[in-house]
């Protein structure tokens, strides 16, 4: 089981349900040497490192490989997924993380808006974006175990 520390449209536990079938518990938790921006041209964020940045999150909790691959293949390749150690209820505990593995330059100058997210995307997401991952996951999944 691993920990998840989730920043964007994985905030929302209807999202990660959806993906993984599960309920997780999460906690609030800051990530250090991280900014959060937006993606130019979509409605989901991505982070970079930045030494004088924070960014707040969730850390999720008792991840089971499955979904862990499940949301790894909802997030996509363009972001590595990276062990870090977060402090964390005055504890230090490994957690992964999606970070940015593309250029800056496709990333805007703010950051992302959870609120905005939530209003004009997240219906489309659950009725849309979830359900055809999950979808075409399995579709993968399936012919991976084909040999």
């Amino acid at each position: 089981m691993k920990n998840l520390f989730v920043y964007g449209s994985l905030l929302f536990p209807e999202i990660l349900e959806g993906l993984t079938g599960k309920l997780f518990k999460t906690s609030d938790a800051i990530l250090h040497g991280f900014k959060r921006y937006a993606v130019k041209g979509a409605d989901y964020p991505a982070i970079v490192e930045n030494t004088s940045s924070k960014v707040k999150g969730k850390i999720v909790s008792g991840v089971d490989e499955k979904s862990m691959q499940t949301i790894t293949y909802y997030e996509g390749d363009q972001y590595d997924i990276v062990p870090l150690k977060i402090v964390f209820e005055n504890d230090v505990i490994e957690t992964f993380v999606f970070v940015w593995n593309l250029e800056q330059d496709d990333l805007e100058t703010q950051d992302w808006d959870a609120k905005r997210f939530e209003q004009e995307s997240l219906p489309y997401y659950l009725t849309e974006v979830v359900p055809e991952t999950v979808e075409e996951f399995r579709r993968i999944d399936f012919r991976a175990s084909l040999g």
